[in-house]
């Protein structure tokens, strides 16, 4: 392999990384989202139920960025981590739609 298909890959690598930042970021500012939803919608007098939508959250958040972030070490992989990161922004978006479609 030359100089400059070595260069290459160390980009195309970084430009992963950077993707994988961006992505577990996004997932957990709508985490954020779904907590501060649920918080401004729940019933003052209700028996709290609503929040038991912060537990999958909470699960989604963690499979969704710590894998991803975990790969971003090994090169190989960095495909892989970015699609597990961005399966838990689809996950987590799709979860806060429906908190928002449930308590809206």
């Amino acid at each position: 392999m030359s100089e400059r298909d070595s260069n290459v890959n160390e980009q195309r690598a970084e430009r992963l990384r950077l993707f994988i930042y961006a992505a577990v970021t996004l997932e957990f500012l709508l985490w954020i989202a779904a907590v501060v939803y649920i918080g401004r919608h729940s019933a003052a007098k209700g028996d709290g139920t609503e929040w038991a939508a912060v537990v999958p959250a909470t699960v989604i958040l963690a499979l969704g960025v710590a894998p991803p972030l975990a790969l971003r070490r090994y090169p190989h992989l960095l495909w892989f981590g970015a699609l597990l990161a961005v399966a838990g922004v689809l996950l987590m978006a799709a979860l806060l739609f429906e908190i928002m479609r449930e308590l809206g």
